[in-house]
């Protein structure tokens, strides 16, 4: 049976996803914003590469129907060789070009003699003779003139009848740069007002992003009217589809570079990390220092900087451990078979209790893990604040701390080796205790070495942190 879905149902179903999977507004529109706008880059792409298409179609469909003209077989009448000849020469007269060719006609067979500025005319007055009724052969024995004042005069004219032009268009033109520099100057306004505005979340490359793809249609609207009113509205389609072609060459020339561009994007949108925060990506790990639209730049705990592309960051698995302030630390000890477990648990945990830098809640705990060949293998766990104290400081301390009272009471900590022990009368039984120094606690508080050298890393750097919101906020 088929069931039938009403309308209040069907609101009632997509309302209920959508409460489950609510999303922040504004994060929401960012990650639209960055989808439609690769939308229209992709769909101006493919308009320009068919507009190339069908520009070369129409050419190719063109140029048959203009070769046929010109290469056309006119019926041949007999003409006498002196009205065809006449004819010729008045037609060549009127022709600029032209006027200095000597023209002789015998039995239909045309000969030309004379010289001309330039190549393409010797060609084009073989065509026009070629057509007239009466002609068989055409025998082209024009040459090039050498003179140089013979060339430069006709492209002198050229360009003056070019200036005649410009001229005559002037009030266009200055009419087509007023457009421009309006259109110009409320790009440039758009592309300044939309990374202040709030109204695209608090991401600054989203805005970026925004604000350029606004500022380029701005700009591609003031153009084709700049064309329109110059009249030159036919030169779009070869302009577009060269740019079209051109933008798929260049994509797939640089899709490394586009790859990593694209992840930054979406990394810098989703954030899973931000500046100083300690991460793990693949087998590295440092802190973050800043993310460029290529890559994600690291610093280890001994300084060294690494640098991943954010193609790679994208696809990896990310672990940030300073995300949660909340983090537990855990080490493991051996001691003897015949030890008192329980006695090892309250002596350890309440040794790590009292330790500065552990939390009390949760408190400290202790698990049994493992009975070897020479012992029993414990491991120890606790909580500390990373806003308040350093990881590495405080889970060392902890295992020194632990080490210490357990030797003060007497707890055998036996070493995975055979041992012969001879006892005497007058020889205690356990080892000298710890003294009350090794009880001092060390200092255990936050680690800022890094910090500062990244600080100073990004107060140095010209590039652009795509994290520099975020971590203006943390601070």
């Amino acid at each position: 049976m088929c069931r039938v879905l009403t309308i209040d149902a069907f609101k009632r179903s997509t309302a209920h996803i959508r409460a489950k999977t609510r999303v922040p507004l504004k994060q929401t529109f960012i990650v639209h914003g960055v989808r439609v706008a690769f939308i229209v880059k992709f769909v101006i792409v493919a308009c320009c590469f068919l507009l190339s298409v069908c520009s070369s179609a129409s050419g190719q469909k063109e140029a048959p129907s203009k070769d046929s003209a010109a290469t056309r077989i006119l019926p041949v009448k007999p003409v006498p060789d002196d009205d065809l000849e006449n004819r010729l020469k008045n037609v060549l007269s009127k022709i600029d070009d032209f006027k200095g060719i000597r023209i002789t006609v015998k039995d239909g067979v045309v000969s030309l003699s004379g010289m001309v500025s330039r190549s393409e005319s010797k060609r084009k007055i073989e065509q026009l003779v070629s057509r007239f009724e009466g002609v068989l052969y055409v025998n082209n024995r024009i040459k090039e003139t050498p003179e140089i004042e013979d060339r430069l005069v006709p492209v002198l004219v050229r360009l003056r009848d070019y200036a005649d032009v410009f001229i005559n268009k002037l009030p266009l033109i200055a009419i087509a740069f007023i457009v421009f520099l309006v259109f110009w100057i409320v790009s440039r306004l758009i592309e300044r007002i939309i990374p202040e505005l709030r109204w695209f979340g608090e991401n600054k490359l989203a805005r970026s992003l925004l604000a350029r793809l606004f500022r380029a249609i701005v700009l591609l609207v003031g153009l084709l009217l700049i064309l329109d009113i110059l009249d030159i509205t036919a030169l779009v389609g070869a302009v577009l589809g060269v740019a079209g072609l051109a933008g798929l060459a260049i994509g797939f020339a640089f899709r490394d570079i586009v790859e990593n561009y694209l992840a930054g994007i979406i990394l810098s949108v989703r954030r899973p990390f931000s500046v100083n925060d300690y991460i793990s990506i693949e087998k590295h790990e440092g802190k973050i220092v800043r993310m460029t639209s290529r890559e994600t730049i690291l610093m280890t705990l001994d300084g060294i900087y690494i640098l991943i592309p954010n193609a790679t960051v994208f696809k990896s698995v990310i672990s940030n451990y300073s995300r949660n302030f909340l983090r537990m630390f855990s080490f493991s000890i051996n001691v003897g078979l015949n030890e008192n477990l329980q006695q090892v648990r309250e002596t350890g945990t309440t040794a790590l209790g009292s330790m500065n830098g552990v939390l009390a809640d949760p408190f400290p705990f202790m698990r049994v893990e493992n009975v070897g060949e020479f012992g029993v293998e414990v491991r120890f766990f606790g909580w500390m604040d990373q806003r308040l104290n350093d990881y590495f400081k405080v889970k060392s301390e902890a295992i020194r701390i632990v080490k210490v009272a357990l030797d003060e009471e007497g707890i055998d900590m036996p070493l995975p080796t055979s041992a012969v022990y001879l006892k005497y009368p007058d020889e205690t039984k356990r080892m000298e205790k710890s003294g009350p120094a090794e009880r001092a606690q060390t200092d255990v508080s936050v680690d800022s070495q890094i910090e500062e050298q990244i600080e100073k890393d990004l107060a140095s750097s010209s590039e652009p942190n795509l994290l520099s919101d975020q971590h203006k906020q943390n601070d």
